[in-house]
This record gives structure tokens, C-alpha cells and sequence, in this order.
């Protein structure tokens, strides 16, 4: 089975059409065999607006369930093109996804709503952080890499048909 394609989802609702797809489309890049549609069709999809509020956070928190799923089926230390990536990019990828831990450590509240120790970056809590949270870290930046790996080859995919990409911005 492959993922579903983004248009799936996206013609349910159109607050989802963000960058934050965290798959790509139409391809085996997932070696695991698992009903992700059963997931998916268990997000109740509707149009009314007092709904429309939870739905674009319903639909991140359904997607970040299935690839914590996928993730947890792989190991991202055996796989070159990932060490390869958080090499090529530690100097921002450790600050993201250490935020992106405390963020949900604590319950998605801004970083100036969270303890002095972690607001003010203070270094023992954040090794402590980086030792409670090892995996819940590796899975940030796997996901990172992930959207890499989707760009990229959207970016080939455009450059075939002439499409110039800048940054990511198609022109």
C-alpha cells in the first residue's frame, strides 16, 4: 500500500493546504504495510464553521500520528541519507527540533509561556532534554528530512517542466 495522495485530503478542506504535507505523493518511500486510510476516515470532515476552527488541528494531529507510525517502523540511524542531512544542516536543525519537543511537552503553548530553564535556553535543561526526549527528537528531525526529500523532488518535477523554483517559491 502507498500514502494516500495529498489531493485526498486537501479537496476535504482547503485550511489544510499547507506545506506541512510530511509525505510524498503517489510513492513506496514507507516500507510498511499498514490501513492508512482507516486513519484518515476516522478525521469527520465537515463544513460547518464552529468546526472549521479544530479541523486544520485535527487533520496535523491525524497526519502526525501516521508518520510517528511509520517512523516508529523504521531506523533513520541506518539510513546514509538521513545522517547525511542532520549533518548538512545542524546548525538550525538541533535548535527546530528542540523546539518543537518543549512545544508539545508543553501543550503547544508559546515558548514565553514555558518554564524560565527552557524559555531562556539554560544548557542543563537542555541536555536534559535532549536525553529524555531522544526520540521524540530524532522524530522531528526525520520528519524534516522527510519534507526535504518531498521538495527536492518537487523541485526536479517543476525544473522538468520548466518551472523555476527560488527558494520555494515557483516562478
Amino acid at each position: 500500500m502507498t500514502l494516500p495522495p495529498y489531493r485526498e485530503i486537501q479537496s476535504r478542506c482547503p485550511s489544510c493546504r499547507d506545506t506541512k504535507t510530511y509525505y510524498r505523493r503517489g510513492t513506496a518511500v514507507f516500507p510498511y504495510e499498514e490501513p492508512i486510510k482507516k486513519i484518515l476516515h476516522q478525521i469527520k470532515f465537515r463544513n460547518k464553521p464552529w468546526y472549521l476552527k479544530t479541523l486544520k488541528n485535527r487533520i496535523k494531529k491525524a497526519k502526525l500520528q501516521i508518520l510517528r507510525k511509520i517512523f516508529d517502523k523504521t531506523d533513520p540511524s541506518k539510513q546514509n541519507e538521513f545522517q547525511k542531512f542532520t549533518h548538512d544542516q545542524k546548525n538550525w536543525l538541533g535548535s527546530y527540533t528542540c523546539y518543537k519537543v518543549l512545544k508539545d511537552r508543553f501543550g503547544l503553548a508559546g515558548w514565553m509561556n514555558w518554564p524560565a530553564e527552557f524559555r531562556d535556553r539554560e544548557p542543563g535543561a537542555l541536555e536534559k532534554i535532549e536525553k529524555e526526549e531522544a526520540a521524540n527528537l530524532t522524530f522531528y528531525r526525520w520528519l524534516q528530512w522527510q519534507c526535504y526529500v518531498q521538495f527536492q523532488d518537487a523541485k526536479k518535477y517543476a525544473e522538468k517542466k520548466e518551472v523555476q523554483i527560488l527558494g520555494d517559491i515557483p516562478f
